[in-house]
């Protein structure tokens, strides 16, 4: 068969011309769609700690950066993590004001420790996880509300605000940047954010009838309502057995008779 150099000649001439023709199009269209991204995004995005917790309520760094910069209507001080310093770069990058906000750091609900604990319902061998063990009949302590002492939270801590002692986390103040990442991680609900510095806490969180987990830890909230009735400014409720505290009504410098005359030490100022 006879080699026709002409007519491959066309063949990759019409294959050319259509590679052209698409490349235009595409060309085309990229300019008409394409997406303009405010520079002031990687601004913002470079600006914040990158550790990605989730305090400010979006998915990461990178969604904070974007809802900032684009929506007047979210604030420039939301990342816990970065405090006042990055609040104050994002109120220069996007022009809003930085504002004021109560610092927080991570405690533990959970006034006991190993010295005067809830009793064993086994001994716990498995993979040092308060997750797994919380698998099995709901941790080994009975009570079901314990910190179960196994370091979760210790390793999901970004900064090393967290160390264990008495077979209990022990969070520094100091170190502590709020990401909340242990509190997400922590499968028991022991670990919460609060104001600081130190504000009267419950740190109790066993709703069960008081009689019976009375039996089953020393430091429990009983549900005696005498905190409540010791307050001056009207500040705790009872609910399910545990008093809460409004800390808008709890001033500083109360002389906080609650933590004073709380019958098993489950009310603290720390």
């Amino acid at each position: 068969m006879e080699f026709d150099m002409i007519a491959l000649i066309k063949v990759l001439g019409a294959i050319g011309g259509v590679g052209v023709f698409m490349g235009a199009g595409l060309a085309a269209a990229a300019q008409k769609f394409k997406v303009i991204i405010d520079p002031r995004i990687e601004e913002a995005t470079e600006a914040l700690p990158g550790i990605n917790c989730g305090a400010c309520g979006y998915a990461g760094c990178g969604s904070y950066a974007e809802a900032v910069v684009e929506n007047e209507e979210i604030p420039a001080n939301l990342c816990t993590p970065g405090g006042e310093k990055v609040a104050d770069k994002l109120a220069g990058i996007t022009g809003k004001k930085a504002g004021t906000k109560e610092r927080m750091v991570a405690i533990l609900r959970c006034v006991q420790d190993q010295s005067k604990a809830a009793p064993m319902k086994y001994q716990y061998h498995g993979v040092e996880s308060c997750a797994s063990e919380d698998t099995l009949h709901k941790g080994a302590y009975t009570c079901s509300f314990a910190c179960m002492g196994l370091g979760d939270c210790v390793r999901i801590c970004p900064v090393d605000a967290i160390t264990m002692k008495k077979g209990r986390p022990v969070i520094d103040p100091d170190k502590c940047i709020a990401c909340g990442l242990c509190v997400k991680t922590c499968p028991r609900d022991v670990l919460t954010l609060a104001p600081y510095p130190g504000r009267v806490q419950v740190y109790c969180r066993n709703t069960k009838p008081p009689k019976e987990k009375r039996k089953i830890c020393p430091s429990v909230c009983i549900g005696c309502s005498i905190c409540k009735r010791k307050c001056p400014h009207d500040a705790i409720e009872m609910k399910d057995f545990v008093a809460i505290i409004d800390h808008e009504k709890c001033p500083p410098d109360c002389p906080r008779p609650c933590v004073e005359k709380c019958p098993t030490g489950a009310i603290l100022a720390r």
